[in-house]
């Protein structure tokens, strides 16, 4: 490599170092965790050069979903691989890798089923999948396509790397606050049913709360979801035995 070149490659590092700091920054000024991923993604499609679609798919407070998708038609392909069980981001989730490179769906017989959909239907043959994680917890995975077989350099490949690193900073910091809003959410709606049952029925707050968890036990469902059933229709299933149960322990 003569001087020129490696000049050459300096620059151009010097020029994604600049671009992915201002990128990271931009993230973490983000107002939600949707305008996060969003900015993640368009990162992805802006700095690595071989990529054509980018999404981020991601586990949730409510499940796992892709959130932020270059293309439209990248959400159903996520969507696919929880449908089959099979696909990239699916091992991601799994903490299978911390970094696959597909240079070939076509020719990739790890996922048949999946990865024939997107080859016909979409024309992707390359992907490139990074597992979005801090202290070891996964949060999600960054997904890279191609339309090109093996369209992915190795500068492509560490690129993404600090994008994806990046990624997952900002991703954890905004589901943390997407909990911790969830949380409070949660907890409002249940004082709220509390109340409800308090009022209705004159039980104590002890009581009520012990009408929630036989109806979460019983029907197995979240507590949570009970109590915002109780608070949005007025309804206690099977009220009667359930209360008459709850006013044994007082």
């Amino acid at each position: 490599m003569n001087g020129a070149q490696r000049s050459c490659d300096s620059e151009e590092c010097d020029r994604f170092n600049r671009e992915l700091a201002a990128a990271a920054r931009a993230m973490a000024e983000e107002k939600d965790t949707e305008h996060t991923l969003e900015r993640a993604v368009r990162t992805a499609t802006d700095l690595i050069s071989g990529c054509d679609f980018a999404g981020v798919f991601a586990t949730r407070v409510h499940g796992t979903e892709t959130p932020a998708a270059s293309h439209e038609a990248l959400r159903l392909v996520d969507h696919l691989q929880l449908e089959l069980g099979e696909g990239p981001a699916v091992d991601a989730l799994r903490g299978e890798f911390d970094l696959l490179v597909v240079n070939d769906l076509a020719a990739d017989g790890r996922w048949q089923t999946w990865s024939a959909r997107i080859v016909d239907e979409l024309g992707i043959h390359s992907c490139l999948c990074y597992r979005l994680f801090t202290d070891g917890e996964t949060l999600g995975a960054l997904m890279l396509y191609a339309k090109q077989p093996h369209a992915f350099s190795g500068p492509d490949v560490e690129n993404g790397h600090a994008v994806a690193a990046h990624a997952a900073v900002a991703l954890h910091g905004a589901l943390e606050h997407e909990q911790l809003h969830e949380g409070m959410r949660t907890r409002r709606t249940i004082g709220e049913a509390i109340g409800l049952l308090r009022g209705r029925y004159g039980l104590t707050s002890d009581q009520a709360f012990a009408v929630l968890k036989r109806l979460s036990s019983h029907r197995n469902v979240k507590l949570a979801l009970i109590a915002e059933h109780v608070v949005d229709s007025g309804d206690v299933p099977g009220a009667a035995d359930t209360i008459a149960a709850s006013r044994e322990r007082k």
